[in-house]
């Protein structure tokens, strides 16, 4: 900004230069003529012979005089006032403008802190609800007395009370003879089928194959394969094309309350 009011200020200088080397050239060309010019005037000043007119002349040229360097004066005060309004004007909307930018930017901060404490809370929430979870599958998993290192025959043991801890009667099966059914479980009129796998690595198809048998010799509702471990893409697949239910033991109550609802409708 400084560098153009010089830039300014350097090519008004060289116009009144220009100006005045115009305004002496014509004074040396028409220099005969001003001579003249004042030759007559002075010759008719000095033929007046009333002093009153004299006077008024004299006066009326002050006056002109005068009234020209009013006129400039105002006029400088013109511009002068104009330049500070201008320059009022400019600081105001600079002020405004700064005002507006510490908003923006308090706004900013503002957002930015909400959204890291909103981001920290639902990081927080979604911690205590996996550790809710963590702990019920835990409460799930252990409850009514499950060992890790349990037998096959007590796990069936096992999952036959948890049937009968969730209100359904149940039996387990004779070790031999069963058609691949460790328990059986009744309830308002259903009745379910379920091999118990405590198994340490995936339980494979075959479960889904034989308690799929069970399920047609005992004429049964429902075929469940139950297990403290995981399944096999196999078996998970046997079990989506004959409608054989897949679970853990920690969701048995769930998958049973599931049922009832589904009979119920």
């Amino acid at each position: 900004m400084k560098n153009k009011r010089k830039r300014i200020k350097k090519n008004d200088y060289k116009i009144l230069y220009f100006l005045l080397i115009i305004l002496i050239s014509v004074v040396i060309i028409i220099k005969d003529t001003i001579l003249y010019f004042y030759d007559t005037l002075k010759e008719q000043w000095n033929n007046l012979e009333n002093p009153t007119i004299k006077i008024f002349i004299v006066v009326l040229l002050i006056s002109l005089i005068i009234l020209f360097i009013i006129l400039i004066t105002r006029k400088n005060k013109k511009k002068k006032s104009q330049k500070l309004e201008e320059e009022k004007k400019l600081e105001e909307e600079k002020r405004i403008l700064n005002k507006e930018i510490d908003e923006f930017w308090k706004k900013q901060e503002l957002s930015i802190k909400m959204a890291k404490q909103k981001v920290i809370s639902e990081a927080f929430k979604a911690h205590e609800r996996q550790l809710m979870q963590e702990q019920e599958e835990l409460k799930k998993q252990y409850q009514y007395g499950y060992r890790d290192d349990m037998t096959g025959y007590e796990y069936e043991q096992y999952c036959a009370k948890l049937f009968k801890c969730y209100g359904w009667e149940a039996e387990v099966t004779p070790k031999s003879g069963d058609f691949g059914v460790d328990v059986i479980a009744k309830k308002n009129g259903i009745k379910i089928v379920a091999q118990c796998k405590k198994w340490n690595g995936n339980v494979g198809f075959n479960a889904v194959k034989e308690v799929f048998t069970g399920k047609t010799i005992n004429k049964a509702d429902y075929a469940i394969v139950i297990t403290n471990s995981n399944f096999s893409q196999a078996a998970k697949k046997g079990a989506k094309d004959t409608g054989v239910i897949l679970i853990k033991h920690s969701e048995l109550e769930d998958c049973l309350n599931g049922l009832l609802r589904y009979e119920n409708k």
